[in-house]
């Protein structure tokens, strides 16, 4: 699949007669090192952004021995495994860089004859992406060959077209991420409240009055196992802890009673707290209005008579009280609250009825919250839809 035709009467060139491509080098994770030259993996390679996640470098005397894999700035990678044809520019602030395997550079031969900016946009587009996924070849994890990427055709206008193309996109993307960045300012600011809201509800500090106790002396591990080959396993549905989302700890989803789970399970019901110990900065605790069996990474708490199912689960979900968890966790990349040590947390507590009032007032907070949220990823979601639409419209003759 190349570029389309369009109206005007356009030249069409190879990818290859027009730029130089070159492959990374398959640099050894053994050599990494904490700072020196910025190895740009697939991982860096994101739609429409070269991006500094997860940095990794080699030694700056390595240099001379990788020359020919050294990044300038604005040169144009390509991604070719996993999410083929996704394309960014090198911005100067990651240099000195590498290039690693399964990332390709695209360097115009001549740039008096081809923009880098305008090969960048009009890669781009999602046309291209699509034609780099439906042309890579692989059943677990699609690749992507050079080799296919010199034979693509695109269409090249005279350089001030080109330049125009750029100039009119260049603008529409500046305000468009001036608009995103708003939304993720809004969205920031809004995740910050939820968390504020919480710890000002709770702040024992502002209420010397409540009572004070440790989660264990209100609390119990309720782990009744049930095992995967028993009757009672294929009548529950099943919770993962996929099931229950970050932060809100909404259940998402319930499996149905009949799917076989090869593992053991905890049985829960109405009166349980679901508490998430797996990486417990995920913040996942779940008030289920069911009965069910759940994942043994989900912890069964049962709150006895002196406090509130609900009020629980919002001291569970404090800040503090992931804190608290991850201070006392084991494992360290799959990191896991100790639920024994967790249950020594002091905490305060006041009366059932002071409770039930708090708790029902953070539910109806976090509600507009999370409805603000949702909102804001909705328009981002439109944003993104938009950058999409202005490159289409960029290549087919209506910018």
């Amino acid at each position: 699949m190349n570029e389309p035709e369009t109206a005007r009467p356009l030249s069409r060139v190879r990818l290859g007669d027009v730029c130089e491509i070159l492959n990374g080098f398959a640099f050894k994770s053994e050599g990494y090192r904490d700072h020196g030259i910025r190895i740009i993996r697939i991982s860096n390679v994101q739609k429409g952004a070269v991006v500094d996640s997860d940095p990794k470098f080699y030694p700056t005397n390595a240099g001379n021995e990788f020359v020919q894999y050294m990044l300038r700035a604005n040169d144009l990678l390509v991604s070719l495994t996993g999410n083929p044809g996704r394309v960014g520019l090198v911005p100067v602030e990651l240099l000195p860089a590498a290039l690693n395997q399964r990332v390709a550079c695209l360097r115009p031969l001549d740039e008096n004859r081809l923009s880098t900016r305008y090969l960048f946009y009009l890669l781009d587009a999602d046309r291209f992406e699509r034609a780099c996924v439906n042309s890579s070849y692989g059943m677990a994890q699609k690749n992507l060959s050079t080799e296919w990427l010199k034979e693509y055709q695109i269409t090249l206008p005279s350089l001030q077209e080109q330049r125009c193309i750029v100039a009119k996109l260049d603008e529409q993307m500046a305000t468009l991420a001036s608009a995103q960045a708003a939304l993720a300012a809004q969205r920031e600011a809004a995740t910050a409240l939820r968390s504020a809201v919480l710890r000002t509800a709770l702040d024992p500090a502002t209420h010397p009055g409540w009572r004070r106790t440790t989660l264990h002396d209100i609390v119990a591990l309720d782990l009744q196992q049930v095992t995967a080959d028993s009757p009672i396993a294929r009548e529950l549905p099943y919770l993962g802890m996929e099931d229950i989302e970050s932060q809100t700890s909404k259940i998402l989803s319930r499996a149905a009673p009949n799917l076989k789970v090869l593992s053991n399970t905890f049985a829960f019901d109405s009166r349980h707290v679901l508490y998430g110990k797996l990486r417990p900065y995920l913040n996942k605790v779940a008030c289920p209005d069911f009965t069910g069996r759940c994942s043994t990474e989900l912890v069964p708490l049962l709150p006895n008579d002196q406090v509130s199912r609900r009020y629980l689960a919002w001291i569970l979900r404090r800040p503090e009280t992931v804190t608290a968890a991850l201070e006392g966790k084991t494992g360290s990349r799959m990191p896991r609250a100790n639920m024994h040590s967790l249950l020594e947390m002091n905490v305060r507590f006041p009366s059932l009825p002071e409770q039930r009032r708090i708790a029902k007032e953070l539910d109806d907070g976090m509600k507009q919250i999370d409805s603000m949220i949702t909102s804001l990823d909705a328009q981002a979601a439109t944003l993104g839809s938009l950058r999409t639409s202005l490159l289409d419209a960029a290549f087919s003759g209506q910018v």
